[in-house]
């Protein structure tokens, strides 16, 4: 799978837009340049890993959704723990429903 970087670009700057961040504010958090981001936001250029996941973190947003491997900004790849586990589903659902649960409260008290 090949990663859209107009599609990607895009939600990085809808995410951006989302929560009052300039790009200079963006690029400065992230430590890159703003030309390089209003590039990445605009799709010819990619980002690297590193980059992604900076950007990721700087806007708490899943990488998943900033790279277009699911639709929602908070919906998840179930993660190999969960399948290793042979969790149902339904399982993998209470997981996630637990982690939403207590982000909040790891969040706040690290």
């Amino acid at each position: 799978m090949t990663i859209d970087n107009k599609l990607s670009g895009s939600r990085i700057r809808a995410i951006r837009k989302h929560r009052g961040m300039t790009a200079s504010e963006l690029a400065e958090k992230i430590g890159i340049s703003e030309v390089s981001l209003l590039h990445i936001e605009c799709g010819s250029r990619g980002p690297s890993y590193q980059t992604i996941y900076n950007i990721a973190e700087a806007l708490d947003a899943s990488i998943d959704f900033l790279s277009g491997r699911v639709d929602k900004p908070m919906e998840y790849i179930p993660t190999p723990e969960i399948e290793e586990h042979g969790m149902t589903e339904k399982q993998a659902g209470l997981m996630k429903e637990i982690a939403k649960a207590v982000a909040p409260i790891i969040k706040k008290n690290t």
